[in-house]
């Protein structure tokens, strides 16, 4: 495993690739994201729009569903992706992204340093909105689009009741902070 381990969790557009590259810049270490490892279905705008299947998740399958498979591809393909680049890496690794779920990093090896982000509901419905163009999407776009964010927002809820449980706070670390 990494000499090293920095983990930042968080729901879609809270700021954890911004953080991790600045950590990555001062520290030095090699930065990785959960999305390079597999990413499910995707955002639905730009050219993941027009692919069927994107469309076809965010349409047919209402906010709870779109839930459960999210998290269960977190599961079962994400996090055994996760668990061979920390035991492959050397130095400082700083993984962040959406599949770091508090009870799979619990169980990470004691010396890992992990946090999880949050930001308001309204906060992250705008960046979500603003990154995507909304306001020039057509009626179909912004469905989906729309989906995107209730499915960020029950995430972000799911992950906030998840850490409760088990005694964790959401913030990042003063001593990780970038100004």
């Amino acid at each position: 495993m990494a000499s090293r381990l920095v983990l930042i969790g968080g729901t879609s557009h809270v700021g954890k690739s911004t953080l991790a590259r600045e950590l990555g810049r001062r520290l030095g270490g090699t930065v990785l994201s959960t999305d390079h490892l597999g990413r499910h279905p995707g955002r639905p705008w730009g050219p993941a729009a027009a692919r069927p299947h994107v469309v076809d998740y965010y349409t047919r399958l209402t906010t709870q569903e779109q839930l459960v498979d999210v998290l269960r591809h977190y599961r079962d393909v994400i996090w055994p992706a996760v668990l061979s680049a920390a035991g492959s890496a050397s130095g400082l690794l700083i993984l962040e992204g959406s599949a770091l779920l508090p009870e799979l990093v619990e169980t990470l090896e004691p010396g890992r340093e992990a946090f999880w982000m949050v930001e308001p509901d309204d906060v992250l419905s705008a960046r979500i909105r603003d990154g995507s163009g909304y306001e020039d999407q057509d009626a179909r776009g912004r469905a989906l689009v729309d989906s995107f964010v209730a499915r960020t927002l029950a995430y972000q809820t799911w992950l906030q009741r998840s850490l409760a449980e088990r005694g964790l706070r959401p913030g990042v670390p003063p001593a990780l902070k970038v100004p």
